[in-house]
């Protein structure tokens, strides 16, 4: 049998050992059970971002004009082809004529001998000629920049800012609530006065995304602008402020949001979609001067060019912001800058 001091002599070292164990695991013990909690009340709580979006389109105008515009040259073109028709008719029988009642050379042996009047008719053809060739050489460069204006540039560019950025928020929202969304020249000043905005606030960018696709007309620009619409305004678990074609409404944020801002959202996301006339030429975004150069090119488009427009961003809410897990979820493609 052993004495009592030599099993507590025995015990001693597995007591340290365990001692020791607890002491190293207890602080990943806790983080595991702080993660776990945090994770539960993200579930629990964080089930909605609420969004912002503001904006309109003229598709529909210029598809009537271009009808319009189109059925005007066909009858057009079918009243001069009528007339050329007449008109060459009536030159067959004048031509028809004074060639019977004149004779335009004089036959001498097998010899020709041209008259004045033959080389001047030799000049008059050659200039025809040369006149149908220029207006030829004219119509074709003018069929090529009607088909080049008629193609559609639809851009989205998107950039995350730090949660940080409350006053940039506070743009969007007060111009969401005053801003014209029915007409070009409104589609431009929301434009404008959203991507000043965000150049001011270019200390807080973080990353940034930039597609640009060239349609080959109108139409197909409609479709792809539409979609892409309705992608990014899926992301909203909530539209909390919208003002398309002057429709402007509001709807109360629920509590949860206010709730989970406090678990420590970090950023703001906003997207721009814009649809153009024409080609539009933007560079790629690989730091921040980049950014800004094409936001300037994007203020510099003209009323007249500008199909659609829309400023999307997330979260609405003043006091709230996004998650860091959100963002890499929604926008994959974003890249530091």
């Amino acid at each position: 049998m052993f004495s009592s001091e030599e099993k507590n002599m025995k015990q001693k070292p597995i007591n340290d050992f365990m001692t020791k164990a607890y002491e190293l695991l207890k602080i990943p013990i806790v983080s595991l059970l702080l993660t776990v909690a945090i994770f539960v009340s993200y579930s629990s709580q964080a089930l909605a971002a609420s969004g912002g979006i503001m904006g309109g389109s003229s598709f529909s105008s210029y598809d009537s004009y271009e009808s319009s515009s189109s059925s005007s040259e066909s009858s057009s073109s079918s009243y001069y082809d009528h007339s050329y028709y007449s008109s060459s008719s009536d030159d067959e029988s004048y031509t028809a004529s004074t060639s019977v009642g004149s004779v335009p050379y004089k036959k001498e042996s097998d010899n020709v001998i041209l008259t004045g009047y033959d080389y001047l008719c030799l000049f008059v053809l050659f200039a025809l000629c040369l006149v149908i060739f220029v207006i030829f050489e004219s119509s074709k460069k003018a069929m090529n920049y009607q088909n080049d204006a008629s193609k559609t540039s639809i851009i989205k560019l998107q950039v995350s800012l730090l949660g940080m950025a409350r006053s940039f928020q506070n743009d969007l929202n007060q111009n969401a609530e005053r801003a014209d969304t029915s007409t070009q020249k409104g589609y431009r000043n929301i434009l404008t006065e959203s991507a000043l905005s965000l150049i001011r606030h270019s200390q807080y960018w973080s990353s940034s995304h930039l597609y640009v696709s060239k349609e080959e007309s109108v139409g197909t620009g409609e479709k792809l602008f539409s979609k892409l619409s309705f992608e990014e305004r899926s992301k909203f678990d909530q539209e909390t402020l919208v003002n398309l074609e002057n429709n402007v409404r509001k709807q109360e944020i629920e509590k949860q949001y206010s709730e989970y801002s406090e678990l420590g959202h970090e950023y703001i996301v906003v997207t721009f979609l814009v649809a153009t006339l024409g080609i539009l030429k933007l560079p790629s975004i690989n730091n921040p001067s980049d950014l800004e150069t094409v936001l300037v090119k994007l203020t510099c488009l003209l009323e007249k060019e500008i199909l659609a427009v829309q400023v999307l961003w997330t979260p609405q809410e003043e006091n709230d912001t996004l998650s860091s897990q959100r963002v890499l979820q929604d926008y994959p493609l974003l890249k530091p800058l």
